[in-house]
């Protein structure tokens, strides 16, 4: 009987946590982190090493880059790479529970761009004078990303 019971309770608990989690909740927004995913993209694991030295702190195999030195915990990086390049980028950001709350698997540096642009330009607080570059930059990129041929005709 008291096996049914702390069963019992055990299923109840687990159904009050996962009613009480909904997909926002598990979900990022866009929110600066000094470096943003499409700064990633096409690089090698070599690039990644010298371009984020004491920024980004990967592990060995390059699939996952921290923002803190230290733990598993705060903003990171999850990456994936094809023919030895980053292919894909995915935010990620572990709280002080452990909860892992994902940003969306952005799949092109046009997507990443997108992806940096919207949430810079609906910052509700305003953006910094470095995110105001970063968002200018990678406007300017997107640009050049959607239109190359213009961009090398006009020089």
């Amino acid at each position: 009987m008291k096996i049914i019971s702390k069963a019992l309770l055990i299923l109840i608990c687990m159904f009050m946590v996962i009613s009480s989690v909904t997909a926002h909740d598990l979900h990022a927004r866009y929110v600066s982190w000094g470096v943003d995913e499409y700064e990633l993209f096409g690089l090698t694991k070599g690039e990644l090493k010298k371009s984020f030295k004491n920024t980004v702190f990967f592990n060995e195999d390059f699939t996952n880059g921290r923002l803190c030195r230290e733990g598993d915990y705060g903003p990171q990086f999850i990456l994936t790479f094809e023919n030895g390049h980053v292919s894909s980028v995915q935010r990620m950001f572990i709280d002080g529970g452990g909860c892992h709350i994902m940003g969306p698997i952005l799949e092109s540096k046009k997507e990443a761009l997108q992806f940096s642009i919207e949430g810079l330009s609906s910052n509700p607080d305003g953006c910094d004078a470095a995110d105001r570059r970063r968002l200018l930059s990678a406007q300017a990129l997107l640009k050049n990303l959607e239109s190359p041929a213009e961009s090398t005709t006009h020089k």
